[in-house]
Parts: structure tokens; sequence; C-alpha cells
């Protein structure tokens, strides 16, 4: 029978899948774990991350689902070497991107009170609390990337012109939720296309000690918003094992992480894989 568990234990299970552990907590959770030093973030990350530092009412998804403005109305983003612009109308943030921290230029009150001024005020942040904070919503600030055609590299040289590609999935930087959603496509593709229809997926947890193979501890369920039934559920071990259950915790196979996220990338699915990892939602 299962049982719910704690959200941090649901980071822990999937940080476990590396070889040292990732940083943050799901989306929308406090809970933190140490930063995994391998992972490596782009200037455009960093500077998304900069951006959400100074403006703390937004989330990272909600930035995410900003695209460029059709009609002038919504999120402008653009990009010039190392300096990285954010409008949302009147008034605007700039980003610069050095080799230690982020820079963000910003409008405040005149202090004479006649009004907002224009670039009057700046605070910086290292990378290092950058990543801490928001190395888990890497994803998020991917999609951003690709919706805005930023560049993916740094030292602040890359041509924003020049990225077209959606960075791809790997094993040492792979999100818990990006994680559920590559297994979601590899093993249950109908499902993976309907709750992409649906607006995306629910995610539960249990206890999985009464099974035959029970991972880290915990079964992972998902269901398509919206569905009444078609869950799939899953156990991870610590070498990225994935075995996966049906009806009456049936385990009905595995397959190794690894191997899921060169199907994924192989088959030009990563922003579609993405795009579902943003619209998962853990329920408690």
């Amino acid at each position: 029978m299962k049982k719910k568990v704690t959200i941090a234990a649901l980071v822990a299970a999937a940080t476990m899948l590396t070889a040292a552990p990732l940083t943050g907590a799901v989306p929308g959770s406090v809970t933190t774990v140490p930063v995994q030093a391998s992972i490596r973030y782009n200037d455009s990350e960093y500077a998304l991350m900069a951006f959400l530092a100074l403006d703390d009412s937004m989330t990272a998804q909600q930035l995410a689902k900003n695209k460029p403005p059709k009609d002038g109305m919504g999120m402008t983003l653009t990009q010039k070497g190392n300096h990285y612009t954010i409008g949302f109308g009147a008034h605007d943030s700039t980003m610069i991107v050095n080799s230690n921290d982020v820079t963000v230029l910003y409008d405040a009150p005149k202090s004479d009170g006649s009004g907002m001024g224009d670039k009057n005020a700046a605070k910086t942040y290292s990378k290092a609390s950058l990543a801490r904070r928001y190395g888990h919503d890497k994803s998020y600030f991917d999609t951003v990337i690709a919706n805005y055609h930023l560049s993916t590299g740094t030292g602040q040289n890359v041509p924003a012109a020049k990225v077209s590609k959606t960075a791809q999935l790997g094993y040492e930087t792979i999100t818990p939720m990006e994680t559920a959603a590559a297994i979601t496509y590899y093993r249950q593709p109908r499902m993976f296309n309907d709750a992409l229809k649906a607006g995306g997926m629910n995610l539960t947890q249990g206890d999985s000690s009464d099974v035959d193979e029970p991972g880290n501890g915990i079964m992972f369920s998902l269901i398509p918003k919206k569905a009444q039934q078609g869950d799939f559920s899953y156990t991870v071990d610590r070498d990225g094992q994935v075995y996966f259950y049906g009806a009456g915790d049936t385990h009905h196979g595995s397959v190794n992480l690894r191997k899921v996220i060169r199907t994924v990338n192989a088959d030009g699915a990563v922003a579609k894989v993405r795009q579902l990892a943003n619209e998962i939602d853990f329920q408690h």
C-alpha cells in the first residue's frame, strides 16, 4: 500500500541519479540540497536568474510562459553581447553578465520624489549565489532562451542570431521534472502527447518498499491532467535504472535513464520534453 512521503525525498531520489547532488528543490518548494559542482550555466541562464532575483514576485515557471510579443504587448527580451534587457512596457531592466557575477541595472524612484529614474539603480549578484537559488529552474530558463533565440554560450561573445537548437538533455544535469517527462516520452508516448494537449501532468509519490524493485524507496506516479485513469508508476535506483509498474504494482520491465536521455536527444524531442516538464504539478 502506497503512503505519502516528503517532497524532500522526491528531490533527493531524483538527484541521486547523478555522480554528485543537484542544487535546489522541486519548483514551488523551499527545500534545498547541496550544489552539484559539475553543473555549468551559460550567460543567458545567469542573466535570467539575476532578473528573477531582482523581481522576486515572478517565478521561473511564469517567466517561461512568455514569448516575443507580436502586437507590442508582453515581455520583450533582447541580447547584445553580455547585456540582456527585459521589458514589460514603460520600464525595463538590463543584466550585465560578468566573469563571476551579474549586475542588474533597473529603474528606481528618484530621490526627489519626481518619478522613476532611468537605470538609476543597480544590484550585483554572484554567480554562485544565483546557481544555489535558481539552479533547479534550469529547464524553465532554457525554454525562455529557445523562445527568444538567446545565446547558449559563455564568455559574452556568442551572437544570439546563431542559436538555433535547443540544448540537449544530459545525465549530469537533467532536473527531476525533466526526468519524469523524459521517462513518459520513452515509455508512454501516447500518454506523453495526451499530457501536452491536456496542459501537463500531475506527479504523486509513495513508498516503494513493498515492490520488486524499490529503487531509492520512492514510487513516482504520473497521470495527464483532466484524465480519470491511465497513470503509470516507476522507481529509480542510484545507478539510474528505471523500473516500470502498472496496476497493482505489477513490474513491467526497466531501462536505464541514460538510454532514455539518448532517445529523447536522438529524436529531437528535447523541446517537447522540457515543455512538459514545465507543466508537471507535484501533488502533495
